[in-house]
């Protein structure tokens, strides 16, 4: 028959598979047709097999679930809020302060792409700079330079600075010029430190989160990917943060389809008061947040010796 034709037998030993062509000429024509329809078709799919390739989304162990359990832990919402906080200041910062020079500051257009490249240099130059003194502040004075409190730190620092320095740009006696190299390197030293400082908070909340599965020993189970993807998940508000920003210009009057000198002085305060007063604001409620990061003290200590000693009993 068609079944028996795909598999021969060699003097008596194991089956051998043949080729579905020497199956479709010995078995004839009408077998042949049933045979090619056998091997082209897909077998179906079982309950088990379904069930267990594709994890359901509620239940103890479900993907709902999961994301639920990382919210909850009181370390990674402070984590997750700095990030998003953090992200959204950064984002309005570069993508907006042109708007700032061109309206506010009286910059020509034609100037600005010389001016963002001083800019970009005096930041990077002030974060590649300053990167020693904090990787020592971190190392050797972790209980006066936590992570977090080195954050709130820059944050309130940068509070500041940054409306003095947007205030400075509005100034016609001072040099435009050396106040936006001014600015690049306050933002770069107020930035230089947070890559290590938020990469440090978000391994101890993981660490912490595993010791929790484990019943104090520290061996269990480690979920870095839930993490990310939920902090990934946060982050999504930024452009919503943002968007809401230039709707209020635009109630405002901003219009970007008229000239600098047409534009209404109502959508020019619009502008100024998200800098001047917006971004401080931002960066204090920020500082507020990260100082709240609870692991800290004799709670990261015994962390670190737990977590310590799992990994050498490896």
């Amino acid at each position: 028959s068609a079944a028996r034709a795909g598999v021969r037998r060699l003097g008596g030993g194991a089956p051998v598979a043949v080729h579905p062509s020497s199956t479709a000429e010995a078995a004839g024509g009408a077998d042949a047709a049933g045979s090619s329809k056998a091997l082209t078709a897909s077998p179906p799919l079982s309950s088990s097999s379904s069930s267990s390739s594709c994890p359901p989304l509620l239940g103890p162990h479900g993907l709902l679930s999961a994301l639920c359990l990382t919210l909850r832990a009181p370390a990674f919402r402070v984590y997750a809020c700095m990030m998003l906080l953090t992200i959204t200041f950064q984002n309005f910062f570069t993508g907006n302060l042109n708007l700032y020079l061109i309206y506010l500051a009286g910059v020509e257009p034609k100037q600005i792409g010389g001016l963002n490249t001083l800019v970009a240099i005096a930041n990077v130059c002030a974060r590649v700079g300053c990167l020693p003194l904090f990787t020592r502040l971190l190392l050797h004075s972790p209980k006066h330079a936590h992570p977090a409190r080195l954050v709130a730190y820059m944050k309130v620092l940068e509070a500041v600075c940054i409306p003095l320095l947007m205030l400075l740009l509005r100034s016609r006696s001072i040099d435009l010029t050396a106040v936006l190299v001014l600015g690049g390197i306050v933002t770069g030293v107020c930035a230089s430190p947070f890559d290590m400082c938020q990469h440090m908070l978000i391994g101890w909340t993981i660490d912490e989160d595993a010791l929790a599965s484990s019943n104090g020993k520290g061996k269990g189970r480690r979920r870095e990917g839930m993490h990310y993807a939920a902090n990934g998940m946060v982050q999504h508000l930024t452009g919503a943060i943002n968007g809401l920003v230039l709707v209020a210009w635009g109630a405002a009057g901003f219009d970007s389809k008229l000239c600098v000198h047409e534009q209404p002085e109502s959508a020019r305060r619009a502008i100024d008061l998200s800098f001047v007063i917006g971004l401080p604001l931002l960066s204090i409620l920020t500082a507020a947040i990260v100082w709240l990061y609870p692991i800290q003290g004799e709670r990261l200590c015994r962390l670190q010796a737990i977590m310590g000693a799992a990994e050498e009993e490896k």
